[in-house]
């Protein structure tokens, strides 16, 4: 199972910030292997957000433009700022 460092590790890799929640972030990779939580975060909404910000403008996002971008892809008709 994927360890707290590795999860962290993994989380600036793919996601480009730390994990920030800690023990409730690792409820939820607490029966992960490495690989499945890198599949994971690759998969997931931000991951693919990091992805394309940096095949579109060869940089990722900073947390100000994935907070946009979340809150865009979660509630497109209410958009508020990013906080």
């Amino acid at each position: 199972m994927a360890s707290t460092f590795e999860v962290n590790q993994l989380y600036e890799e793919i996601l480009k910030r730390p994990l920030t929640a800690g023990e409730a972030d690792m409820n939820v990779y607490a029966n992960m292997t490495p690989d499945e939580v890198r599949e994971y975060l690759v998969t997931s909404p931000e991951g693919q957000f990091q992805a394309q910000a940096q095949e579109s403008l060869g940089r990722s996002l900073s947390p100000t433009g994935v907070g946009y971008y979340m809150n865009y892809a979660t509630n497109p008709e209410g958009l508020t700022a990013a906080g």
